[in-house]
């Protein structure tokens, strides 16, 4: 009768889709457990199946007010006998609390000790007067330094286990209610999320500002997982969370969302999550980070595609809720299967909006909004997974604050940048701090050059953005004309100073076809194409 009730009330739990801004019912204290990370500037709630906890999140001391991330959620998908399978927390979560144990998820097996497979949390000095720490989880993977006590990663640790095995998690029945049921996936989860103790800004100690995260994914079945991709979905929301638009920055393995809003924060912070180490692929004479161990001729792989979120603010960039989606974007695709193309450069991407917003150039996020829901996927990939084989990630939230929303970004890649040059073991256990000297001074409203912009976007129908920038104040003209050379609409023609301008031009009573805008400023007269689809 026991087991009964314990499974009838874990159903009911998982029925209740864990939607932004909702409550998850005191029905969740039953089988969820949640702990605060909280040593530092950068603090929240976690549960034990791979998601934030309401109403704490993740939240930075340094703004108000003070959320950055409402969701995070490891996702991973692959083939198994040449079906796709997923394992995902997205909002809501498929997964199920504790390990796989004789290939079951430990739920259904062994119900009676569900508040072993709770989240545990220990800091340094604890002892077994912390129950977490005398009850410390080895047998199911929890990490212990050489005397087999439990091993603190950073000032404070939280870890735990959870599984993608589990049939009767409602979420994985009915997906988003968009009635796609999830089959099982063999994947087991320790989790491992950790931070140093301090309260100080990044220019004396830029752990005060940091959160890492460590993921061991284990394939605990029978079956092989083939072309499997590892991936990292976030929804990021500061400030206004209806104006933060999703960037990615290859160079340092990350990606952010930054905000062209001024006005709902006093100085807007950029908030970044980095990949700092990837999965392990052979490498002759290379050596990879896997946990604390350094492994031979293999190395850290790379991330293999990034996907924005932004909504309904755009036509195709939104969560997937489908497994073909999931699988598409996975590999670098739209949801629907479609290439991704780069509008400015015109080549094909597995990489949208890697352009500079602290320049201005290449592909960045043009509009005024995105939506509450921007954030973004990264992903790594393809891998195999044998039977008992293993991988691991380890990603760091690096929020940045600098004088303004751009100089933001470039604090934010800067600490980025010193934390990806750290060894693993600075990170995780060091004591030293790590502090940023200086960032370059981000010039906002004076540019150095005349700059004419791609409209954007490009084909459109029928509103579309032209953008440009000046380095002085002078006579400005922006004129839009057919392919005879007749003019079509002056959407300019006025004095401006110095400064980063844009304007909308609405085709809305034109025929379908190529047009040109023209802009003429000072010594500047430049012409670029666009096309209206109708």
């Amino acid at each position: 009768m026991r087991t009964l009730f314990l499974l009838f009330t874990f159903s009911i739990l998982f029925s209740m889709n864990i939607y932004p801004q909702k409550n998850l019912g005191e029905a969740s204290l039953l089988f969820l457990d949640y702990k605060l990370l909280d040593t530092s500037n950068v603090y929240g709630g976690f549960y034990n199946i791979g998601l934030t906890d309401y109403p704490h999140y993740i939240n930075w001391r340094l703004i108000d007010p003070s959320i950055i991330t409402f969701g995070y959620g490891l996702h991973v998908i692959g083939k198994i006998n040449d079906y796709p399978h997923l394992a995902i927390a997205q909002w809501s979560s498929a997964y199920s609390p504790g390990p796989i144990i004789n290939g079951q998820a430990a739920m259904l097996i062994h119900p009676e000790d569900s508040l072993r497979y709770r989240i545990y949390k220990i800091s340094k000095g604890d002892n077994v007067s912390n129950p977490d720490y005398a009850e410390w989880p080895s047998d199911f993977g929890a990490p212990v330094n050489s005397l087999g006590e439990p091993q603190v990663y950073g000032d404070q640790t939280l870890w735990t286990v959870y599984n993608s095995m589990d049939s009767t998690v409602e979420y994985r029945i009915n997906w988003n209610n968009y009635r796609d049921s999830l089959p099982v996936m063999p994947l087991e989860v320790q989790q491992l999320i950790y931070s140093r103790s301090g309260y100080q800004t990044d220019y004396e100690d830029l752990f005060s500002n940091t959160m890492f995260f460590e993921f061991k994914i284990l394939n605990k079945g029978s079956e092989q997982i083939d072309s499997a991709f590892i991936g990292f979905w976030t929804d990021i929301d500061f400030c206004f969370a209806g104006s933060n638009p999703p960037a990615v920055d290859t160079s340092i393995q990350s990606g952010f969302c930054w905000t062209t809003n001024l006005s709902t924060c006093s100085i807007p912070p950029a908030i970044g999550y980095a990949m700092l180490y990837g999965p392990i692929i052979e490498s002759q004479g290379d050596t990879a980070q896997f946990g604390q161990t350094r492994i031979p001729d293999f190395k850290n792989s790379s991330l293999s595609s990034f996907y924005p979120v932004a909504q309904d603010q755009h036509p195709y960039f939104d969560a997937y809720y489908t497994l073909e989606g999931a699988w598409n974007i996975a590999r670098g695709f739209y949801e629907n299967g479609e290439t991704i193309v780069n509008p400015i450069t015109n080549q094909p991407t597995k990489f949208p909006l890697d352009g500079d917003p602290v320049t201005n150039q290449g592909w960045i996020w043009q509009q005024t909004q995105t939506n509450g829901e921007a954030g973004f996927y990264l992903f790594t990939g393809p891998y195999t997974l044998a039977p008992g084989d293993s991988q691991w990630i380890m990603l760091a939230l690096a929020p940045a604050l600098g004088r303004n929303n751009l100089e933001s970004i470039s604090l934010m890649r800067k600490k980025i940048l010193t934390l990806r040059n750290q060894p693993y073991d600075s990170l995780a256990f060091g004591t030293a701090s790590l502090f940023i000297t200086s960032v370059e001074e981000t010039p906002v409203d004076k540019p150095n050059d005349y700059l004419l912009y791609q409209n954007y976007p490009n084909p459109f129908n029928p509103i579309t953005k032209i953008s440009w920038q000046s380095p002085i104040g002078t006579w400005q003209t922006l004129i839009v004309y057919d392919v005879l050379g007749n003019e079509v609409s002056t959407l300019v023609n006025e004095y401006r100073d110095a400064g980063s301008y844009d304007v909308e031009f609405d085709g809305g009573g034109l025929a379908s076809g190529v047009y040109y805008y023209q802009l003429k400023a000072g010594d500047l007269i430049q012409t670029k194409k666009m096309i209206l689809l109708k």
